[in-house]
């Protein structure tokens, strides 16, 4: 069985006008600190938000790839292509990268996005093609 999960990024203070260099607060570095914990597969492959908050987030995972997109990869789904080619991924976003696949699997339900910080959400399912 594959396995993918999508982490949205530690919380971070919003005390800036360029999104792309937020940093984590202390409850997102702690969040950071505990990831590689709360999962408990070794990780193939990377996908991640250049953002830097995204990049803080997946820091201490331990993991052969890891691979940088930009906003307009995540919308053109490039991370999730990348990932299917593993066994165990991670993708790790910004909800506004993600809300074409969200409409799709509706992982983030809450109408209030800031109670999804430091959201994990795992989808395992079986690979029928043959490599």
């Amino acid at each position: 069985m594959k396995v993918r999960y999508f982490v949205r990024h530690g919380l971070c203070d919003n005390n800036t006008i360029n999104d792309y260099i937020l940093e984590l607060n202390e409850k997102g570095i702690s969040f950071s600190k505990k990831l590689p914990n709360l999962i408990p597969e070794e990780i193939e492959f990377i996908a991640t938000s250049m953002n830097k908050r995204c990049t803080d987030t997946i820091k201490h995972i331990m993991c052969p790839i890891i691979k940088e997109f930009d906003n307009n990869a995540f919308r053109l789904s490039k991370p999730f292509e990348e990932a299917i080619k593993y066994n165990s991924s991670i993708i790790c976003f910004c909800k506004e990268e993600i809300s074409n696949v969200n409409e799709k699997l509706n992982f983030l339900k809450s109408e209030n996005t800031d109670e999804t910080y430091e959201f994990i959400y795992k989808i395992g399912f079986i690979d029928n093609k043959k490599n």
